[in-house]
């Protein structure tokens, strides 16, 4: 019976729903990456950072689980850049 259940939860409707979620998380992670890069007021790098981050992330730390670690390492420390950078913006906009 746990054979059954095993082969239930990850059968092929596991996969049906797994792989489109991934793309699509992959594609919009990516998009941002890119948003942020072609930004004027955000961090170049940052951007870039993002959007790598979420290759190694999602597409190529699906494979590879080590890849996947250094993928959100850098998504984390790239998300924190934009984030600051984007409140010393704002702070300073609401400023007179």
């Amino acid at each position: 019976e746990a054979i059954a259940i095993n082969s239930d939860v990850y059968g092929p409707v596991l996969f049906a729903t797994a792989l489109p979620g991934l793309l699509l998380f992959t594609i919009g992670v990516v998009l941002f990456g890119v948003a942020v890069a072609r930004s004027a007021s955000l961090p170049r790098l940052a951007g870039i950072a993002f959007a790598l981050s979420g290759l190694l992330f999602a597409l190529i730390g699906f494979a590879i689980d080590q890849v996947q670690t250094i993928g959100a390492a850098l998504m984390l420390v790239s998300t924190i850049w934009i984030a600051q950078t984007a409140l010393r913006l704002g702070g300073a906009a609401e400023r007179p």
